[in-house]
């Protein structure tokens, strides 16, 4: 444990690896505030509804303490162990793969945008399935 120097410590006022400094979180609270006007004067009376339980979550997100490791000085940088990984080369059916999918999600949105009333309805239902396969697979499972 360190004694002298740069001592780590948690902090919500510092910016750290995994979280805003100031100004980033203050900046985030009132975007995540600003959202609650419009729905609001739109009479959205769902986002008024579960706002607080969102909102709650999303604040404890934003303003957790985070692990601040300040920097020292006068020590070199650490080197870096593993050599950078070339990008993998995109084969063709990567790449039709990726022209389908933006292909549909366009052709969705659209759809969505200018379509009648069960297309729209079609749409969302698929959405609601395909999204969070998409983010938990995307994102989650790295």
């Amino acid at each position: 444990m360190p004694t002298s120097g740069h001592i780590p410590h948690w902090s919500r006022w510092e910016k750290s690896a995994t979280t805003f400094g100031p100004t980033g979180r203050v900046v985030a609270t009132m975007i995540l505030l600003a959202t609650l006007l419009p729905a609001i004067s739109y009479g959205n009376i769902v986002f008024v509804l579960t706002f607080p339980v969102a909102a709650a979550v999303v604040l404890n997100a934003i303003w957790a303490k985070g692990w601040v490791v300040p920097d020292e000085p006068d020590l070199p940088p650490l080197p870096i162990d593993e050599p950078p990984h070339p990008a993998e080369p995109l084969t063709p059916a990567m790449r039709a793969w990726r022209i389908a999918t933006w292909t549909l999600g366009l052709g969705a949105l659209l759809l969505f945008a200018y379509g009648p009333v069960p297309a729209k309805a079609a749409v969302l239902a698929v959405a609601a399935v395909a999204f969070p396969w998409w983010f938990f697979r995307g994102f989650l499972d790295r």
